[in-house]
Formats: structure tokens, C-alpha cells, sequence
């Protein structure tokens, strides 16, 4: 026997198994009164040192020592390949079938999960200076107005410090002329070296810095990435279906009239 909860879900149409439903129902009530007893003192709480699991505690502990005994079998390229796969399905449902758009709240949800990435999403901004520079190190290079959207407010620091203030002084950050823009970026200092390799045209360093870029940007556009650093917009499009060990892959689709979108994915 089945009932279905449409009218009580609105429009989603939901059918639950009557039977397993009033188990489970059974079973939580009678969890309920264990609960209520124990905290009540009728039944006592007595912990224990055997030298050996229980019948029920043994079984757990083979299915942990299987689970973790052949867990290194599998050949380390092996792993680390199926670490970096892209998931087709998950990808169609984020950025939509080739040539089609996605709905809003999934936009919306992508938009969240991306802001907490980046660390400008409330609780998880840089508390500190070096909060905010493991912030920076993730995103590679950062506008002020970028690299600002990371500061905690005031309240919520760990000191009375400005964060950005305090790195600049102490030389842990520079400026960098990035792809001819009159604005520049900041990076770290140890990273001058790689972007000045790329702006050589190094592209071992730009392909380090386009995969931090992506892993941070959500869906962005090959435009988007050659207005950033100016690179061949042929390159850019060569360079997204590429693999990055430390940061995932960089899947790329053509999504509606934006053209090439790309997005990172673990």
C-alpha cells in the first residue's frame, strides 16, 4: 500500500510505503523512550574496558579493517586519475546540456558554494593576516576590492589589525602588473617568479595560474579569462580541459550564447 504526499508537498509528487513508514515511526518512539529513561536515570550508563569488542562492535571493526586493508591495492595513477574524473551527469545538471542554460536555483546554490570557496562567504572570510594569505595563495592574484571581499568585519577579527594592512607592511604581499590591466594585482611575494614567467609566456605558469583561477571562479567564460590576463583566447580554450594534480580538473562546455564556460571540479 502507497500513499502520496502531493498535497502536503506542494507540487512534488512523493510516494511513501505505508508499512516501512510506520516501522520506522515505531522505531523512533521507542528510541524516544530510551533516550527519555537514560536521561532520567532508569536506565544507567556504565562505560566499560573489555579486552575484546562486543558481538555487535566486532562486526564493525572487521568491515573498518577490510575497508582499510586493501584500500591501498589500487595503483597510486590509478587513484589519482579517478580522483580528477569529472562526473558527466553532475556536470549537466550544474552548467546545463551543451548549448542550454541552467535554472536559477542552481545558479544560485553554484553561487553559494563557490563564495564559500573563495572565503568571501559571512564566516568564512581571513580573521588574520595569515588567514587572508592562505586566502590569496588559494586564489593566485586578487583586485584590493577582491582581496578585501576576504577580510572579516571588524568585529570578527582576531585583533584590531587590518589584515591587508598588516600584510602589505610586512612584505608578504606585492603588486603585479597582470596582463596589461592599469589596475594591479596582488600576490603573494614568494609568487613573483611564476608571473613573471607568464608574462613572458611561460605556459607552465600560466597554466598553474588559469587552474587557481577556475578552482575559485565558478562558470566563467573564455572571454572573461582573457580580459583577466590577456592571454590568446586559442590558448585559453586549449588550456581548459587540462588537469591540475593540486587543484582538480577544468571541465569546459558551450553553454547558450556565453560560448565556452568553464568550471572546476574535484
Amino acid at each position: 500500500m502507497t500513499i502520496t504526499s502531493s498535497p502536503f508537498l506542494n507540487h512534488w509528487n512523493y510516494e511513501v510505503d505505508l508499512p516501512d513508514l510506520l516501522s520506522k515511526t515505531r522505531y523512533a518512539r521507542a528510541l524516544s523512550g530510551v533516550l527519555q529513561a537514560i536521561s532520567d536515570g532508569e536506565i544507567g550508563v556504565r562505560v566499560v574496558e573489555t579486552t575484546k569488542p562486543s558481538p555487535f562492535a566486532s562486526g564493525l571493526q572487521f568491515a573498518f579493517v577490510m575497508d582499510w586493508l586493501y584500500v591501498d591495492d589500487t595503483p597510486r595513477a590509478e587513484r589519482a586519475a579517478s580522483w580528477l574524473a569529472v562526473d558527466r551527469s553532475m556536470l549537466d545538471e550544474l552548467m546545463g546540456s551543451e548549448g542550454a542554460g541552467v535554472d536559477e536555483a542552481t545558479e544560485h546554490a553554484l553561487a553559494a558554494v563557490v563564495a564559500e570557496r573563495r572565503g568571501t562567504a559571512p564566516k568564512r572570510q581571513a580573521r588574520d593576516a595569515d588567514a587572508l594569505a592562505h586566502l590569496l595563495e588559494r586564489a593566485g592574484d586578487l583586485t584590493a576590492d577582491e582581496l578585501g571581499a576576504r577580510v572579516a568585519p571588524a568585529e570578527e577579527r582576531r585583533s584590531a589589525e587590518d589584515p591587508v594592512a598588516t600584510l602589505m607592511a610586512s612584505g608578504r604581499v606585492v603588486e603585479f602588473p597582470v596582463g596589461g590591466s592599469e589596475t594591479p594585482r596582488i600576490i603573494l611575494a614568494e609568487e613573483r617568479a611564476r608571473y613573471q614567467s607568464a608574462a613572458d609566456g611561460d605556459r607552465a605558469a600560466r597554466r598553474e595560474i588559469l587552474a587557481r583561477y577556475v578552482a575559485l571562479a565558478g562558470p566563467v567564460t573564455v572571454a572573461e579569462i582573457q580580459v583577466r590576463y590577456g592571454w590568446p583566447a586559442r590558448w585559453i580554450e586549449d588550456g581548459l580541459p587540462k588537469r591540475s594534480p593540486s587543484h582538480g580538473s577544468i571541465a569546459s562546455r558551450t553553454r547558450g550564447s556565453s560560448g565556452v564556460v568553464a568550471l572546476w571540479s574535484r
